[in-house]
């Protein structure tokens, strides 16, 4: 439109112009239109990507979890303390490790081999295995089934391998941990308000988490189709992070060495298998410790 209305103010002014006249309006006319294309040029490169704000906004409300739902499960953990509080700063490091992950799943094409993926996933699949190696190394604790509400639970988080139902995948994980979540509120409700206050702060957790994943991951973990390469713009972003801070001073001596430990008859979890089993998809749920109305604090009120 505008290059039609300075070729019709052209023809109308060169009727009356000398040839003086006429070349400075050339003149000027080029450039005008030499101006006008680059703007056109420029504004289809920016419609042609999306701005990184839009391809950030689902890592920014992945922000809105850890800052809400994951601050106060550790806030109900830390007023428990002792193991839960130990298992709950693993489950805070395998969040923002999947942060990571969503982070560079949002700018970059998704990887084409399993083997890229697995090793876009290990910092989240160790600390997942840390939590459930946690609950196996204390079965004897007078809070196991704390422990094993959330090493059932975490599972959930492998959500980010299933496709195309990353959602009910979710639920089946966050109902295997439902089971210790009702037995820490039978035991609790009458004798330890903190407790009840935790069995609230993990099903929140797994439940802002489903909403989360419906509304902007709903057949599966979204990548960017015009992002570069997962496995360097994680580089790029590890490399980015602040340094650690320095070595502690020297020890002194050691004390004497403890007795020889036993060995757990339980073997540790296998990361390996760990990524096979995300792998399968919600056919890993096939094998889960079904949740009966009886075992549901909204069918059985005696247990709120």
């Amino acid at each position: 439109m505008a290059l039609t209305c300075l070729l019709c103010c052209f023809r109308s002014a060169t009727k009356t112009m000398s040839g003086e006249e006429l070349s400075k309006l050339i003149d000027r006319l080029e450039k005008v239109t030499s101006r006008l294309e680059q703007c056109s040029t420029s504004g289809k490169a920016v419609a042609s990507s999306p701005s990184t704000e839009e391809e950030s906004l689902f890592v920014k409300e992945f922000d809105v979890i850890i800052s809400g739902p994951l601050a106060e499960f550790l806030a109900a953990s830390g007023k428990i303390g002792g193991l839960v509080n130990e298992q709950a700063s693993l489950l805070e490091k395998a969040i923002k490790a999947q942060r990571s992950y969503i982070n560079t799943a949002s700018k970059s094409k998704k990887p084409t081999s399993q083997e890229a993926i697995q090793k876009l996933m290990q910092p989240m699949a160790t600390q997942i295995t840390a939590i459930m190696d946690l609950k196996e190394k204390n079965r004897k604790s007078n809070l196991f089934n704390h422990l094993s509400a959330l090493a059932e639970g975490v599972a959930a988080l492998g959500w980010v391998g299933v496709e195309p139902t990353p959602v009910p995948f979710i639920k089946d994980m966050a109902d295997a941990g439902m089971f210790y979540v009702n037995r820490v509120l039978k035991e609790f409700k009458d004798k330890g308000a903190e407790h009840v206050q935790w069995t609230k702060a993990i099903q929140s957790l797994w439940k802002d988490l489903s909403a989360y994943v419906k509304q902007h991951h709903l057949t599966g973990l979204t990548w960017n189709p015009s992002g570069g390469d997962a496995l360097t713009v994680a580089a790029s972003q590890s490399s980015a992070a602040p340094p650690p801070p320095g070595p502690p001073p020297p020890p002194g001596p050691p004390p004497p060495g403890p007795p020889p430990a036993a060995v757990s008859s339980k073997p540790a979890t296998d990361t390996g298998a760990l990524f096979a089993d995300l792998n399968k998809g919600s056919a890993v749920t096939s094998g889960l410790r079904k949740v009966t109305d009886d075992m549901k604090t909204h069918k059985n009120p005696g247990m709120e």
